[in-house]
């Protein structure tokens, strides 16, 4: 984790994802801060679960979620499969 956010403060137009959902470092950034901003506004804390559902796993809506789980619940994202 702390490589994204390292990479999107000192290279945030640097490619983060390709394809038909590219973005940049900074834009994928923009989008983790908007989502977690709005998940603790509704009351999410560090600890709290957060179901995440995307049937893509490579795609940018659910780099953006395992990202944005992590910064509100403190933690690594878990894989529910696992």
């Amino acid at each position: 984790m702390r490589g994204f956010y390292e990479i999107a403060a000192h290279e945030p137009e640097r490619p983060a994802l390709l394809g038909d959902t590219g973005a940049t470092y900074g834009e994928l950034l923009a989008r983790v801060n908007q989502v977690s901003n709005g998940l603790t506004a509704h009351g999410v804390a560090p600890g709290d679960r957060v179901v995440t559902v995307d049937s893509f796993p490579h795609t940018g809506s659910f780099c953006c979620s395992m990202y944005c789980s992590s910064t509100v619940s403190g933690g690594p994202p878990t894989d529910p499969a696992k």
